[in-house]
């Protein structure tokens, strides 16, 4: 998942990104006929880079995010041949950014005081409340994180992004705490051999990351940035993290709050709120092209899954379709529109018949993943060939899926069982 949404400056088509790391709004040149430069300058700070950048600073009579115009906007002008628009805190600094994961859609809500929000994190519930600090100098929002590598363990301040799809982490920092990158990790074990394909695996595998005693994701990758960090922040948190839930941003409380639905366990039998289907959430619509569809995942797959759907077509469907997840935590998602491109090349008569398709239903779970979509993919089987087709998505900037499952699939294997989770701390009293 990537934070941007459609909108257009001055009629022109525009994506918009949100950024509140940053305390300007900035619109690439190639958004604006014939940009007015008003002879002021800004000077903006990045808090994973040792310099500073100037820009000059515009205004933008009218800007459309999604289905809201803002009307003369000051913004720093930035060169891109994408007609790009980065929201900063000159518009984002009194509001709520809210997240829905299952249905890919952000809302602005009123901002609430931080004694409020904290009042709610003590209610029993399954949303937890936590704390954001201000950077003094440059007003960037902080959040301490703890993350997991088999005996090792960093605790350290990271940078919130809205912006990036990746999290990331100083090379420095991690390896004074006893992180390892990459096939490091593996060394020692008594591997006779490692996969070729695996040496293009430079970040630093964790098993666990939490962001309070029990709440985290487990079995993820930080995206390595060399050297130390310019500004004493050790990395930054993105959505690959705060993506796995439904998160609210609260810019002017300073409090994020992420929500996740309730499961349990008893036996072999996995439910979450009253049934076993209610842990699985699935969202379509008929778009242009096909059917868009958002699957998400809300319990954890030790073994991974396969989710089918039920297509409502006028005509009879030669092919099954569905989305297949590997062995992971839960809180993770998957869009994907049925038929993609290249399935028309390669399986013509599943594609056109999909093509007509008007709506997608959750259909059966099977435990276990589809052994020719590793990571998490949608999928389309051929009922007569059995040929299968995928699109899979990858889980690490770059790092492609198939190489990070392999790369934790020895990583399991050498140093044992991943970090039992921590008990979660009982609520304060009212």
């Amino acid at each position: 998942m990537r934070l941007a949404v459609a909108g257009a400056v001055d009629g022109r088509p525009a994506e918009i990104a949100f950024d509140v790391a940053s305390s300007a709004t900035l619109v690439a040149d190639s958004c604006l006929e014939d940009p007015t430069i008003e002879g002021a300058q800004v000077k903006l700070s990045e808090p994973l880079s040792p310099t500073d950048e100037v820009y000059p600073v515009t205004q933008v009579a009218s800007l459309r995010v999604g289905t809201v115009t803002l009307l003369g906007v000051e913004a720093a002008l930035m060169h891109s041949q994408r007609c790009v628009v980065v929201l900063g805190l000159n518009v984002l600094g009194g509001l709520a950014l809210q997240v829905k994961v299952a249905t890919r859609q952000l809302s602005f809500v009123p901002s609430r005081s931080r004694e409020a929000w904290l009042a709610l994190g003590k209610v029993p519930s399954s949303t937890r409340v936590l704390e954001v600090s201000r950077d003094p100098t440059h007003d960037w929002p902080l959040i301490a994180v703890r993350v997991h590598q088999g005996p090792s363990m960093m605790t350290s301040t990271f940078v919130l992004s809205t912006r990036d799809r990746f999290s990331r982490v100083f090379e420095q920092p991690a390896r004074g705490q006893g992180l390892l990158p990459g096939l490091e990790v593996l060394q020692g074990h008594g591997l006779a051999s490692l996969p070729p394909e695996l040496e293009a695996y430079t970040g630093f595998p964790y098993e666990r990351l939490e962001l309070s005693p029990g709440l985290g994701v487990s079995s993820g990758t930080l995206d390595v940035m060399p050297g130390a960090p310019p500004h004493g922040i050790a990395g930054s948190l993105a959505v690959d993290v705060w993506g796995r839930f439904d998160t609210t941003y609260d810019v002017k409380a300073g409090v994020l709050a992420l929500h996740q639905p309730a499961w349990s366990e008893s036996g072999h039998r996995v439910t979450c709120g009253a049934s076993e289907m209610e842990c699985y959430e699935l969202h379509s619509e008929k778009g242009i092209d096909g059917i868009n569809t958002v699957t998400t995942i809300w319990r954890p797959l030790e073994r991974g899954g396969r989710l089918y759907f039920d297509v409502v077509s006028p005509t009879a469907i030669p092919c099954r379709i569905g989305v297949s997840f590997s062995e992971g935590d839960r809180g993770r998602s998957a869009q994907h529109t049925f038929p993609w491109r290249r399935l028309a090349q390669l399986m013509p008569a599943c594609a056109g018949a999909l093509a007509e398709a008007t709506e997608v239903k959750l259909g059966l779970f099977d435990e276990g993943p589809l052994d020719e979509c590793p990571g998490v993919c949608g999928f389309v089987q051929d009922l007569r060939t059995r040929r299968v087709s995928c699109e899979c998505q990858p889980k690490s900037g770059g790092t492609g899926s198939e190489a990070e499952r392999k790369f934790f699939e020895l990583y399991h294997q050498v140093l044992g069982p991943a970090v039992p989770l921590p008990e979660i701390e009982p609520s304060d009293p009212d």
